[in-house]
């Protein structure tokens, strides 16, 4: 079709197409111009938001096979962490950086794991600066729906943006991630899918950071009576 330019030869029935023309030209240029962020620069933005992190405390909830476990999660920079457990109650699983160690009161049984450089928060762990980095370095980012944000749930307004992590190594303990950002940068969920197709959810709320945590709060002392496994996760370290 003809391209109708406005100049004084137009007819002035080809006004009003010559005022939609410049206007959807104007609009072109105007959306052309706007700088379109990238799921890696975003993820980049959350990453210098938890680079800031020294600790935090938060709620959470962990759901995987039907099962729903709560409580409260303490982390503190750059390896110690702890979950009390509403639910069950009065399970423990925490770590001081060396030793990891799991208590389940109803079997008053206690696991202990000496570390090295493995993850042990079951998802949680992600939510920190040494776990973003972890997963720029094994997983191909990108948006799930677009960089806009979107509501965390069909039932649910809360808005977040979901980035969308496929790993690019085999031994990662999650095939696929799923990132629900809220609009201060921290992480709301943690939706993981492992090798085994399984799904993992990990909720955070009432998310408070940079409390000064002391570090006794990492000291656990094990119920004298529970009896004790050492190098339940992957054996002795050696």
């Amino acid at each position: 079709m003809r391209a109708v330019w406005c100049t004084k030869a137009a007819v002035p029935d080809s006004k009003r197409a010559c005022a939609v023309s410049l206007i959807l030209l104007l609009a072109a240029f105007g959306a052309s111009s706007q700088e379109v962020v990238t799921a890696e620069a975003y993820f980049s933005a959350v990453a210098e938001t938890y680079a800031e992190v020294d600790d935090y405390e938060a709620a959470f909830q962990f759901r995987h096979d039907d099962q729903v476990s709560s409580g409260s999660i303490s982390y503190k920079h750059p390896n110690k962490l702890r979950l009390d457990f509403d639910e069950p109650e009065g399970q423990v699983l925490v770590s001081d950086g060396e030793l990891l160690t799991v208590y389940y009161p109803s079997l008053d049984v206690i696991f202990e794991q000496e570390l090295s450089d493995r993850g042990t928060g079951g998802g949680a762990d992600l939510a920190s600066r040494e776990g973003l980095r972890a997963l720029r370095q094994n997983y191909a980012i990108a948006y799930l729906v677009g960089p806009d944000p979107v509501p965390l749930e069909e039932d649910d307004d809360e808005p977040v943006t979901k980035l969308k992590l496929t790993s690019n190594n085999p031994s990662e303990g999650f095939r696929q991630l799923e990132l629900s950002i809220s609009a201060s940068n921290l992480l709301r969920r943690i939706t993981g899918l492992t090798l085994n197709l399984q799904e993992r959810v990990f909720d955070f709320t009432d998310i408070r950071i940079n409390q000064a945590i002391p570090d006794a709060r990492f000291d656990y002392e094990s119920p004298p009576d529970a009896n004790v496994f050492t190098d339940f996760l992957f054996g002795a370290e050696g």
